[in-house]
């Protein structure tokens, strides 16, 4: 999950300076230098489905409260993203009930992440 936020986080402060979505080769050149590998070229795919999908209407399977929260966490209301406690503090949600909304829109994503208590603990601090 961290190497998603670093990609969302650059991506993000990528498109607001130079006003368009990065491509592999700005990640290339943010995180390694090296020229447009398929590790880059995924980290734009990834990039370009959480802000599509924030970008978008609310799909109509994800509760009104649930989409608020996530589009908060992955910075798609001011181009800042949120530590999951932090969303919970300023929406007034439980921290449980926003890990499970992000848990459903990694799924959705095609990210398969174990579940378990000590996981969700650990997700908590993201």
């Amino acid at each position: 999950m961290t190497g998603l936020r670093q990609i969302v986080s650059f991506g993000r402060e990528f498109e607001s300076k130079v006003k368009r979505p990065p491509a592999a080769e700005d990640f290339a050149k943010e995180f390694s230098g090296e020229k447009n590998q398929a590790l880059h070229r995924e980290a734009v795919t990834e990039f370009l489905s959480i802000r599509s999908f924030f970008k978008a209407e609310r799909p109509g399977d994800v509760s009104a409260r649930a989409f608020r929260a996530l589009k908060l966490r992955w910075g798609g209301g001011d181009g800042t993203l949120y530590s999951l406690r932090e969303v919970s503090e300023k929406l007034g949600i439980p921290i449980r009930d926003v890990v499970s909304a992000e848990r459903r829109l990694m799924h959705r994503l095609g990210w398969f992440i174990e579940r378990g208590d000590s996981i969700d603990m650990e997700w908590c601090s993201l």
